[in-house]
């Protein structure tokens, strides 16, 4: 073999290899998460799916704007919460997400691990911040 082609070779083994360690660290992303922080995610992404799919629209139904609008002052500071018990009664998937919510060997408490979804002005269906209170141990 001629000389360009064994750096051409090398340069193309460079490539590959380069471009496999990308294709791992992209496939194993969820195993180098903590399962703490997956339950804020799973819990983050239902909490949002609940108030902005089922609660607002149920609440801003059959209401003018100014009557939601005064609803969801009122729980600006408390917030709405929906424990990890009433967001497994809002579809088979959370049950099955919720199940898995262990951290070692502890379930998850089903009545203080919840999502706390405060509503901000102008209160659309947008416009809130979330926390998350988990009590797994």
């Amino acid at each position: 073999m001629n000389k360009r082609k064994k750096i051409l070779i090398i340069v193309l083994l460079i490539i590959c290899l380069v471009v496999l360690g990308f294709l791992i660290l992209y496939f194993t992303k969820d195993l180098r998460i903590s399962k703490e922080e997956k339950i804020v995610r799973n819990l983050t992404s239902m909490g949002e799916e609940v108030y902005t799919e089922l609660y607002y629209p149920s609440i801003s139904k059959d209401s003018n704007i100014k009557s939601v609008e005064n609803y969801l002052k009122s729980y600006e500071e408390t917030g709405l919460k929906f424990s990890i018990a009433e967001l497994e009664k809002y579809n088979e998937d959370f049950s099955e997400k919720i199940e898995k919510f262990k951290i070692g060997t502890k379930q998850c408490d089903k009545k203080n691990t919840m999502v706390i979804i405060y509503p901000k002005s102008p209160y659309k269906k947008t416009d809130y911040t979330l926390e998350i209170k988990m009590q797994c141990n």
